[in-house]
């Protein structure tokens, strides 16, 4: 299983560099590695997210919706905007930063 890194904000700027690097690839990424392609995979990726009402949530929806109906790319961005909306009461920040700990 794969372990999530935590990492304190601010982040060492060498490891903010490191990620916008990261940020300019991981669209094709997504995309030609099939990341987010089966439950096997997204299952391991939703193991990293602390907030369970966001696992729980994404869970049901893409078990529901089958490996077939989403692409890695349209699965990422439906686990964005539910780290954003989750931890909107709590700052935006904690979202970027749990997104820049499981990418």
């Amino acid at each position: 299983m794969a372990k999530r890194v935590m990492i304190k904000n601010p982040s060492y700027p060498a490891l903010r560099r490191a990620h916008e690097i990261i940020n300019t690839q991981w669209g094709s990424v997504l995309e030609s590695q099939g990341i987010l392609d089966k439950k096997v995979n997204w299952k391991r990726m939703l193991a990293l997210i602390p907030n369970e009402k966001t696992r729980t949530y994404l869970s049901e929806v893409w078990d529901k919706e089958g490996d077939l109906t989403h692409s890695s790319t349209e699965r990422w961005n439906e686990l964005q905007a539910q780290l954003i909306e989750n931890y909107k009461n709590v700052s935006y920040k904690n979202a970027e930063q749990v997104l820049m700990e499981i990418q």
